[in-house]
């Protein structure tokens, strides 16, 4: 059997080894052999772990547990921090050097640590303590860019709403404590099943405490009422930061909540089931609305965000397993799309940003398709399937939502969503129109060059999430039997 926590080990000790090479005076060159040992780790643990998922599995002291679904989430993260890595490599390339201090990718590990740690978590103070890990690292992330406002502003919001959910969080795990004397998933478990069964006043405590813990927890991936950050953060923050907030947190997110209803609050299925629907219709409705009226790209994308994470709630609101798993192929679709999209994103903006243009607002995209006809046909792939159009994997993954409500009686739900889901494909559409049936605003536009550079740093990462999205309908069900597999 492998090391359990090997990884987060790694992470750490090669974290503060990095640490010494601050002090080196040149660190662009430091920064860049840096990103390409990194990588070299990223990769290496992902071909280690991919190998045989159950030889990891373990637990350790009672505060963490590893199981299939905990290392398909890693593997999950270790892809898109292996193209996060790359897309830094185009920053460097760029000449971009906001991320060329060896303390960048100090703090990057530890966010990486943090968000594994989160998702083994088999005890609420583990959980709690890995969460401030990564939540710490995510608000010096955020303020890497020390010299612009709008960077410190969405550093301090994240800060602020952050504190405030993991208040939210422990003011819950105060409740479950007070009531059943200790914080270790399986006795949490064990003793709510015995309460539960009897009348008190205690059911009471414990169903506040599961809503707080719940809503704590919500933040993460932005659910109503929760859900006010991620238009203005996006805005704000680097565009590498946004990424990763859109990726990894959301991966965290959603694990740490499905080990929570399948453990501690498996008992409690009848109440935390009504709770994810309402927050998930409420999430859908207002996400898709609130889009409509955006012109910036990275506001319209935090609210598109909170749609998408909507259909995940919905999908555990299923209350069965097969609602998980819908949910968990939801998400892994999900992170494919968003992180395909984000590194045409960050190529368009570099390039554009050469020749002296701006892509930040919806009609900044106008004549896209004749400057850069490639990117735009991929952008287009892109946009078709986070509207849910077939047969992209995008139109699959609310599918499978979908059957899920209707398997559940739960019918009006699943109308309404696809009535909200079908206006929010407007926004989708709209950037298309804008890219294909505008002219651009420049008329002496020149068609952007092939650069090979930029294609092995932004494009090929890209690439590899466009032909997932293309061929997820001709192999749905190797997707599909794997998550059946890890949540056996």
């Amino acid at each position: 059997m492998g090391a359990p926590i090997f990884a987060e080990v790694s992470f750490v000790i090669v974290a503060f080894v990095y640490l010494f090479l601050s002090f080196v005076r040149d660190q662009k060159r430091i920064a860049q052999l840096l990103s390409y040992i990194t990588l070299g780790i990223l990769v290496s643990l992902f071909l280690y772990f991919i190998g045989d998922l159950e030889r990891f599995i373990g637990n350790i002291g009672g505060f963490f547990n590893v199981t299939k679904l905990v290392m398909s989430s890693k593997l999950l993260i270790l892809f898109v921090s292996i193209v996060l890595l790359s897309l830094v490599g185009g920053t460097f390339f760029w000449k971009d050097y906001l991320f060329a201090r060896a303390e960048f990718f100090v703090i990057f590990l530890f966010m990486l640590a943090g968000s594994f740690l989160m998702i083994e978590a088999f005890d609420f103070l583990s959980l709690y303590l890995a969460m401030e890990l990564q939540a710490l690292s995510l608000y010096v992330l955020l303020a890497f860019k020390k010299d612009d406002p709008a960077a410190i502003e969405a550093a301090v919001k994240y800060f602020v709403l952050s504190s405030v959910a993991s208040g939210v969080f422990l003011y819950g795990v105060s409740f479950i404590y007070g009531v059943v004397g200790d914080t270790n998933f399986l006795l949490v478990y064990e003793a709510l099943n015995s309460i539960l069964s009897v009348e008190g006043s205690e059911k009471t405590i414990i169903y506040i405490g599961m809503a707080l813990v719940l809503s704590g927890l919500v933040f993460k991936i932005s659910l109503v009422p929760f859900h006010m950050w991620p238009p203005d953060i996006y805005q704000g923050a680097p565009i590498w930061v946004v990424t990763l907030l859109a990726t990894v947190s959301k991966i965290v997110g959603v694990t740490v909540i499905i080990n929570l209803l399948t453990g501690p609050f498996k008992a409690l299925s009848d109440q935390w089931e009504l709770f994810f629907l309402v927050l998930g219709l409420l999430s859908i409705a207002i996400g898709s609305l609130s889009a409509l009226a955006q012109n910036n790209l990275l506001r319209f994308l935090g609210f598109s965000t909170i749609a998408h994470m909507g259909f995940i709630s919905l999908s555990m609101a299923g209350g069965d397993y097969m609602g998980l798993e819908k949910a968990y192929v939801y998400l892994i679709i999900y992170v494919v799309m968003i992180l395909g999209f984000f590194s045409l994103l960050m190529e368009g903006k570099y390039r554009l940003k050469y020749i002296g243009k701006k892509l930040e607002n919806l009609d900044d995209f106008a004549g896209f398709s004749k400057i850069a006809p490639g990117m735009s046909f991929m952008l287009a792939l892109f946009l078709f399937s986070l509207a849910g159009i077939p047969p992209l994997a995008g139109f699959f993954a609310k599918l499978y939502v979908v059957i899920v409500l209707v398997r559940e009686n739960l019918t009006v739900y699943a109308v309404l969503a696809l009535l909200f889901s079908i206006l929010g494909a407007f926004y989708y559409l709209r950037l298309i129109k804008f890219m294909y049936f505008d002219e651009p605003k420049d008329k002496n536009f020149t068609c952007l060059e092939f650069d090979f550079k930029t294609f092995i740093f932004f494009r090929v990462p890209s690439l590899l999430c466009m032909l997932f999205i293309i061929f997820y309908a001709i192999w749905p069900n190797r997707l599909i039997n794997f998550v059946t597999f890890i949540f056996e």
